[in-house]
């Protein structure tokens, strides 16, 4: 019996070694990938679920002020025209989702608008347009779609 309760044990140490170097190497790539304002609220982290918890609580928490710095990016963002307007838009579309998830969805005309609305001077036509699209006709992806083709040619 005592044999095999040191074996039990001597698993059981080996499982915690197990674990404790790959939470080692979950945190290791958690810091490793964070720009130095997020790091520096994680740096102290005795985990990397603790190092999770605190970037999640700080970039997707439910109060008010994340909310409202939400709301506030989709409707003052304005897409570069240095870059591609396909990850731009989709940025806007992951903080629409993200707000969704916090129970305070955009409608999907909305969405379109914010969308039209958030297109340079260079694209004043198009946003013309696009504008004038029946609201029953008006989305979020028939929109994008607009835009990515236009964007091409």
């Amino acid at each position: 019996m005592g044999n095999n309760a040191a074996k039990a044990h001597a698993a059981q140490i080996e499982k915690i070694e197990d674990w404790n170097c790959h939470n080692k190497e979950a945190k290791a790539q958690i810091t490793l990938t964070l720009s130095d304002e997020p790091l520096s609220g994680v740096i102290h982290a005795v985990s990397a679920a603790d190092a999770w918890d605190k970037l999640n609580c700080q970039y997707e928490g439910q109060g008010h002020q994340t909310i409202t710095q939400l709301i506030g990016k989709i409707f003052r963002t304005t897409f570069m025209n240095d870059s591609p307007l396909e990850p731009q838009m989709n940025t806007i579309c992951h903080k629409a989702h993200i707000l969704q998830t916090l129970n305070h969805s955009l409608t999907d005309s909305l969405m379109a608008i914010t969308i039209i609305h958030s297109l340079s001077k260079t694209y004043s036509t198009l946003k013309t347009i696009l504008l004038s699209t029946p609201e029953d006709k008006l989305s979020s992806n028939a929109i994008i779609n607009h835009i990515l083709v236009e964007e091409k040619s």
